[in-house]
């Protein structure tokens, strides 16, 4: 999994280099490599500043006041994490363009697209839709 991190206006935008295991759509298939944005990610605070000014009410830092240079930001939105590299993910995307001018799939509403898939427990959860059902339940709602 490869990711970029940048500033999007006030907020920090995150793509993200996916390996498609599967599909419920048919837009993408099994094996297929798809590039994801979603909202949240960790940048440089400088660069964040340099846009956003010194606002940090977003945003996890741990700023060491002598050296602003090397500090990093991690923005989350919601509840949700954060794609990891080892985790697995249900999310429902569309493709629209994203900052930059860049086509690409993008999560459903910001936070609400992004499903965390718990194989050892056999669950699919959003914590901030307090979503957490078993991925049969969850097959049977998004088939209706």
């Amino acid at each position: 999994m490869d990711t970029t991190s940048y500033v999007s206006g006030p907020g920090v935008l995150t793509e993200y280099k996916l390996k498609v295991s599967k599909s419920y759509n048919n837009n993408a298939k099994a094996g297929d490599i798809v590039t994801i944005a979603s909202s949240g990610g960790i940048v440089d605070y400088e660069e964040y500043s340099k846009i956003n000014g010194n606002n940090d009410k977003d945003f996890e830092k741990n700023i060491s006041k002598d050296n602003l240079k090397n500090t990093k930001i991690k923005m989350t939105i919601g509840d949700n994490d954060l794609i990891e590299k080892s985790k697995e993910y249900i999310i429902f995307a569309n493709t629209k363009k994203v900052s930059l001018n860049k086509k690409m799939y993008c999560t459903l509403n910001v936070y609400q697209g992004q499903f965390n898939l718990d194989t050892t427990n056999n669950r699919v959860i959003n914590k901030s839709l307090e979503y957490n059902k078993s991925i049969n339940e969850f097959e049977k709602e998004i088939q209706q």
